[in-house]
């Protein structure tokens, strides 16, 4: 979403994001730089990586991370210095750095065919509050099958888990999401569709 927004409007943006013990960083300048999109081209699915809450995050990696997007942002406010123009990769488990260079694909959705599609909301999660039932419908589209095993595996630390061929279920919190092969869920304990996304993020990801 922030990567449509800042190519539609024409502002450069640094992206930032850590897990466990490794992060990433890319600044991204529209039309000159490869963006986002072209990165990911499409998201991962639903319960295929790691979060935050089901893998945690180092401090530190937060810190070194977010210290080398905040330096790309001074160079492009100052409008000085060799900007970073791949993707910076550290992980401080295993004492890695590593810049990747990403080419800018003119096929890119976002910033080659200036389709904004996450600022149309014609990709990403869509939700239902189902009422009278306290409990929200998530639906993400294309999202492809969910793993159970893996995925429920993760949640054991969080919350109380269960699953079997059908759906996977996962209590935490005073919520209860029930998780279906298609990605869909049924997040009850709140009929509040922004709490029921940021829920289905935080456990899933999406």
């Amino acid at each position: 979403l922030l990567n449509d927004a800042c190519l539609k409007l024409s502002k450069p943006w640094v992206y930032c994001g850590a897990v466990a013990s490794y992060g990433m960083t890319m600044t991204i300048v529209p039309r000159q730089t490869a963006c986002l999109r072209c990165l990911y081209p499409n998201p991962p699915p639903p319960g295929r990586l790691a979060t935050c809450d089901t893998a945690g995050v180092l401090n530190t990696i937060v810190g070194t991370v977010a210290s080398i997007a905040a330096n790309e942002g001074l160079k492009l406010l100052l409008g000085r210095a060799e900007l970073n123009r791949g993707l910076i990769h550290v992980d401080l488990w295993t004492n890695s750095f590593d810049i990747f260079g990403i080419a800018r694909r003119e096929d890119c959705p976002a910033c080659g065919l200036g389709h904004y599609e996450y600022l149309e909301s014609t990709v990403g999660p869509q939700t239902t509050s189902l009422c009278g039932r306290n409990a929200v419908q998530v639906r993400v589209r294309g999202a492809g099958t969910v793993a159970f095993p893996e995925l429920a595996a993760r949640l054991a630390p969080l919350g109380q888990v269960s699953y079997n061929n059908f759906l996977l279920r996962l209590s935490v919190d005073g919520y209860e999401l029930t998780l279906f092969p298609d990605a869909r869920a049924i997040i009850k304990g709140t009929d509040d569709e922004a709490v029921a996304r940021s829920l289905y993020a935080k456990y899933i990801g999406m």
